[in-house]
C-alpha cells in the first residue's frame, strides 16, 4: 500500500450501451478500474468520480494485472439508472440513479 501508482489508461476491457431507454449512452470499463460514460455516441467522455473516488478501492487489485479493472458492465434494460459493473477482485457494484452512488454487492464473494 506504500507504492504510488500513476493513473493512465492501460486498456479499454469492455464496452455496453445504455440499453434501449438511452440509446445515446455508452459505458466503458477499463484498467485501472475506470468507469466511464458518454451521452453523445461516443463524441465525449466523462470518468464517474463517484466510483473511482469509493474508499474500498484501495482494496481492490487485479485478477493477472498490476491494477483492478472493470471488465463487465451490466445496464438494465427495464430502467437505464440501475448499472453494475464487475470489478476484478473487486467484486460487483451496483447503482440505481446512473452512477451518482454506488453500492457493493459483494457478499458470499472472496479473493483468494
Amino acid at each position: 500500500m506504500g507504492r504510488t501508482i500513476k493513473w493512465s489508461l492501460v486498456k479499454m476491457w469492455v464496452l455496453e450501451t445504455g440499453g434501449p431507454k438511452q440509446p445515446a449512452v455508452l459505458w466503458c470499463g477499463t484498467l485501472p478500474g475506470g468507469l466511464f460514460r458518454s451521452r453523445d455516441h461516443g463524441t465525449s467522455w466523462e470518468l464517474i468520480r463517484s466510483l473511482w473516488d469509493q474508499p474500498d478501492r484501495k482494496f481492490w487489485m487485479g485478477g493477472g494485472y498490476d491494477v483492478p479493472g472493470i471488465n463487465s458492465v451490466a445496464v438494465d434494460p427495464r430502467t437505464a439508472d440501475t448499472v453494475r459493473v464487475g470489478l476484478s477482485c473487486g467484486g460487483v457494484w451496483i447503482t440505481r440513479d446512473g452512477g451518482a452512488t454506488w453500492v457493493a454487492n459483494t457478499k458470499g464473494m472472496r479473493a483468494d
